[in-house]
């Protein structure tokens, strides 16, 4: 979905373009983003065949818009692309109605993909588990556990009962949480490095493309996190 955009540089909306290609060109295995027409039509293989039961497809996409409706699907996990970013439908959604776009323009992200797969009773649903989601990183795991927040028990912190100075104590705490990053981030760049849409984001883009190829939530990576591991990859100090 791109909404008219005319004051916006033909430069970038092709590189937004080029994100969403990136992200909807990768195995689904690997993919945080969803087409909702996508899995419907996925889900509506005839069994045993290449065949696809377009009626069966379009009851499937009003399931998961009813879905949708009733709440089962978080704000942040039903989205359209705009304006460069994943971003919630509900202020697009009138365009969304009016224009049908329910099927090409609107993206499940990979938690809600699965949730839906786990609880339908349709063949191919069991089938497109095994391939998407076989192996996966936990999705409450490594993904979200980067953006735990810090205790807030009733106890005091280790610092204040041993008498440290609370921010130090604080900042070796991020410190440590940016160097367990760091190597990750560097992998992935190393994957990324070179591709065409790599080289014509931005900073703040490349973050999102890593935390893409990671699975990792949006802000994960930071800017200064990539800067550093980029500088760790290519051997150049950022002091």
């Amino acid at each position: 979905m791109q909404p008219k955009m005319d004051s916006e540089p033909a430069e970038t909306q092709n590189n937004s373009r080029g994100l969403l290609d990136f992200e909807l060109r990768r195995p689904f295995k690997d993919r945080w983003y969803f087409r909702m027409g996508q899995v419907a039509l996925r889900l509506a293989r005839l069994p045993d065949r290449m065949d696809l039961d377009e009626e069966e497809a379009r009851k499937i996409l009003d399931d998961l818009i009813v879905w949708w409706r009733c709440g089962e699907f978080a704000e942040d996990e039903v989205v359209v692309f705009v304006d460069g970013r994943f971003s919630s439908i509900t202020p697009w959604l009138e365009e969304i109605e009016n224009n049908h776009l329910w099927q090409d323009a609107v993206l499940l992200t990979r938690p809600a993909v699965k949730r839906y797969l786990e609880h339908s009773t349709l063949p191919s649903a069991r089938r497109l588990l095994a391939e998407w989601f076989a192996g996966a990183l936990s999705l409450t795991g490594d993904a979200l556990g980067a953006l735990a927040p810090m205790s807030s028990s009733a106890e005091a912190p280790a610092s204040k009962q041993e008498g440290l100075p609370e921010k130090a104590a604080h900042s070796k705490s991020r410190k440590t949480r940016r160097d367990e990053k760091r190597p990750a981030i560097a992998k992935a760049v190393a994957s990324l490095d070179g591709l065409e849409v790599w080289e014509q984001s931005s900073d703040k883009e490349r973050c999102e493309l890593v935390e893409r190829q990671l699975e990792k939530p949006s802000g994960w990576c930071t800017l200064r996190t990539l800067r550093r591991a980029i500088a760790d990859r290519d051997g150049v100090s950022t002091k």
